[in-house]
């Protein structure tokens, strides 16, 4: 046995806290007033391992998601034999405007690493042989090298939390910044990759959840307003690319900016419902009389009306029609480094929704290039 010693003082550093406990921890509280509500020691609400702190709601350490379950959007439950209105997720936060995005929330907002702010991609690999055109010093640089694309070719953009979530709440602006932190070099990119584009084509539900957003590379990335310009003035481009809304029932609302001169795909009921509503210089093509659109036919309509160079910026069930019939050439999907998390009866959604490809049907990525900004990882993948 060891003989009794004396307590020894051991100095302590003023403002040095020791590291909390982790909160799975089941230990009771020590005698006297806490330093923090309890989580699982005495006092605590009794819920499973996650229950609520109680404490001040407003507090810094207490907000958190809402939890309540954002509308499951009309196409969730019908056969994907051809999509519908294309009330479709965000392929990935937009903005409504110019300036620095306010969809960050401020708690989140404080915590980012400072190297967020900043634009520039780091090329980390990339295939040889690629094609390549001419991009503006500024845009090189930020970009990290050289783009390019081969014509005819569509390509689609998203962004997707570490476990593979594109969209927190359906059709409901302001929720995608979430996934991608409002990181500079991911809207930087999108830009880039819209002033390639002749079109960008969305369903109607992501025109309706961004009614004041326009479809350009300056809005979502303002900086770059003049290299955008003279990228697509070197590529014979106009300064904008047309917008192109699918939507098979034809519910569009005609006054919306992000309209003037762009192109609405539609069925024969569809077309009849829009009449002479929308303003000039909106053309509405109709494809059919079926109450769903097919995805081939879809983009045949937009080759016929000459464009070569399409960007899709649907959401994940727009994106599973056109993988499913074969007719996606390249994705950059960039990987935020957050976790989002899917409660068993979430709404939230991958990148892929509606339709199932194995084991019947084979798609398969090849890796053209991976680059890097801070904790935010940018990949380019040939699914041809």
């Amino acid at each position: 046995m060891r003989a009794p010693r004396l307590p020894v003082l051991r100095p302590r550093l003023r403002g040095l806290h020791r590291p909390r406990e982790h909160h799975r921890h089941f230990q009771a509280d020590a005698a006297g007033a806490p330093l923090r509500p309890p989580l699982l020691g005495p006092g605590a609400d009794g819920r499973a391992d996650h229950g609520d702190a109680a404490g001040d709601p407003g507090g810094p350490r207490c907000r958190r998601l809402p939890r309540r379950h954002p509308p499951l959007h009309p196409d969730a439950g019908r056969a994907r034999d051809g999509f519908g209105d294309a009330d479709d997720l965000l392929a990935r936060p937009l903005r409504g405007g110019a300036g620095a995005p306010g969809r960050v929330p401020a708690h989140l907002r404080d915590e980012v690493d400072p190297q967020l702010n900043d634009p520039a991609l780091k090329l980390l690999y990339e295939v040889p042989g690629l094609p390549v055109a001419f991009l503006p010093p500024p845009l090189g640089e930020l970009h990290g090298g050289e783009l390019g694309f081969r014509s005819p070719i569509l390509y689609a953009n998203f962004v997707t939390s570490l476990d593979g979530v594109t969209a927190i709440s359906p059709l409901e602006p302001g929720q995608g910044g979430l996934i991608s932190g409002g990181a500079p070099a991911d809207r930087f990119l999108m830009g880039l990759l819209r002033s390639f584009a002749e079109v960008v084509v969305i369903g109607a539900g992501t025109l309706r959840a961004e009614e004041r957003h326009l479809w350009t590379a300056e809005r979502v990335y303002p900086p770059a307003v003049e290299a955008f310009g003279e990228l697509r003035e070197s590529l014979g481009l106009p300064p904008g690319p047309r917008l192109a809304v699918v939507s098979a029932s034809g519910n569009v609302d005609p006054e919306l900016p992000a309209l003037a001169g762009g192109l609405i795909l539609t069925t024969e009921a569809g077309a009849s419902r829009l009449g002479g509503e929308l303003p000039a210089g909106v053309k509405v093509v109709s494809l059919g009389g079926g109450a769903l659109l097919d995805a081939r036919a879809v983009v045949s309509a937009l080759r016929a009306e000459g464009h070569r160079t399409i960007l899709s910026e649907g959401g994940p069930h727009f994106f599973g029609d056109l993988l499913a019939a074969g007719l996606v050439d390249e994705l950059f999907l960039t990987l935020s480094p957050v976790l989002a998390g899917r409660e068993r009866s979430s709404a939230q959604v991958g990148l892929v929704e509606g339709v199932s490809l194995l084991p019947s049907i084979q798609r398969r990525g090849r890796l053209l290039s991976v680059r890097r900004a801070a904790e935010h990882l940018f990949l380019r993948y040939s699914l041809a």
